[in-house]
């Protein structure tokens, strides 16, 4: 059964890494997801769905979410989404999963990028003015 939940501003919905036990569909409010590296990958509001991931692509979270705003959403747990995959077509299933492997790809390039300019910035801020050269 679903069951409403909220979340003040600036609450955790939950860590990149922890274990997926469901989904959620916002009711009122606003969340953030973000990668490990703290790059926004989304803001999210009424009606939308985020937390599917784990549940098709493997266990364990793929993002932080955080609310920016005080929220209520709408928790189904993984057995129930478990029952409505099954319930579907396999080819929609395989294109979920299609799809969701590479949103999960995305955003660990994402990450990746985000650390190559972290690193980018600290070798520029490292540089001496009379090192540079401008054309």
């Amino acid at each position: 059964m679903t069951k409403t939940v909220t979340f003040k501003e600036g609450e955790i919905i939950y860590r990149f890494g922890e274990k997926a036990n469901g989904a959620y569909i916002i009711k009122r409010g606003k969340v953030s997801i973000n990668t490990p590296k703290q790059v926004k990958l989304a803001t999210l509001g009424e009606g939308e769905l985020f937390g599917e991931l784990g549940q098709i692509v493997d266990s364990q979270r793929s993002a932080t979410v955080r609310a920016t705003t005080d929220c209520a959403l709408t928790f189904i747990p993984d057995r129930i989404l478990q029952e409505k995959f099954k319930k579907c077509d396999p080819a929609i299933i395989g294109m979920f999963r299609a799809m969701a492997i590479r949103l999960k790809k995305a955003n660990e390039h994402n990450d990746h990028i985000q650390e190559e300019n972290n690193q980018l910035k600290v070798k520029i801020k490292n540089l001496e003015p009379w090192n540079i050269v401008l054309y």
